[in-house]
């Protein structure tokens, strides 16, 4: 069982990604624009993350249908090797 301390120091060794993740990298909001994440039991803020909103949804989209119309025709297991080449026998 972790002790206080040791919760404490898990807490602060953790980072939390700021951005939003689109088409395989990590990108700010389109408008920039962040969002306040608070620890409830302390109204601690603990990250500031991107507020995506709907110009963000649509490049997300418009990032899946690129992506799927680019892959769809591939073999699948061509297309998993490219997902994860070291786990693939």
């Amino acid at each position: 069982m972790k002790t206080q301390q040791q919760w404490i120091e898990q807490r602060e060794a953790q980072v939390i990604e700021q951005r939003a993740f689109l088409n395989g990298e990590y990108t700010a909001a389109v408008d920039e624009t962040t969002l306040e994440v608070v620890n409830p039991a302390t109204d601690e803020i603990i990250a500031n993350i991107a507020r995506c909103k709907s110009a963000d949804v649509d490049l997300a989209v418009e990032y899946a249908k690129r992506a799927f119309k680019k892959r769809r025709m591939e073999p699948k297991l061509s297309s998993t090797q490219k997902i994860y080449p070291d786990q693939v026998c």
